[in-house]
């Protein structure tokens, strides 16, 4: 029976991308997280200008910081201004019914909650289909999302 191999730093390394090694990757991304973990946001061109000025090619920050906004770890809004996601998650809602004073979405395809108009940073139109930042809270028994940024407008229906 032979033993399952487990996998180490230098079997990560052959699966990199040309130029960016594990370990250089692992510590932008630390240095990103301790940045992000004192300013809470920074804008983008904000965090080049740090590493220009460390000697850290922009390619290879660029590559690292959509690794973490794929991995959930961080998103950029709008502005273009990166943040951590901590207690805010992200999900993928379909306003189902609007209404004065605000709207029924189905997060995630599972559940329903309502999104009250003075929390959307957008104008619903039923049937679209979005990827938010937000978190979800209870307020008098109904099941609420205050919505942070959008991400991107996925489909309209």
């Amino acid at each position: 029976m032979k033993k399952k191999k487990h996998f180490t730093i230098d079997d990560y390394l052959q699966f990199s991308v040309p130029g960016i090694d594990f370990k250089e990757t692992y510590k932008i991304e630390e240095i990103i997280f301790k940045i992000l973990s004192y300013k809470k946001s920074i804008r983008i061109n904000e965090l080049e200008e740090f590493f220009r000025k460390i000697n850290i090619p922009l390619e290879k920050v660029r590559y690292v910081v959509e690794k973490m906004l794929n991995e959930g770890k961080v998103y950029i809004s709008k502005r273009n201004v990166i943040s951590l996601v901590k207690h805010k998650k992200t999900y993928i809602i379909k306003v189902e019914r609007i209404y004065k004073g605000g709207a029924t979405v189905l997060i995630n395809d599972k559940f329903r909650a309502r999104l009250p108009s003075y929390n959307s940073p957008i104008s619903l139109k039923k049937g679209e289909v979005y990827e938010v930042v937000g978190h979800l809270y209870r307020e008098d028994g109904v099941l609420n999302l205050r919505i942070i940024d959008v991400v991107k407008k996925i489909a309209y229906k």
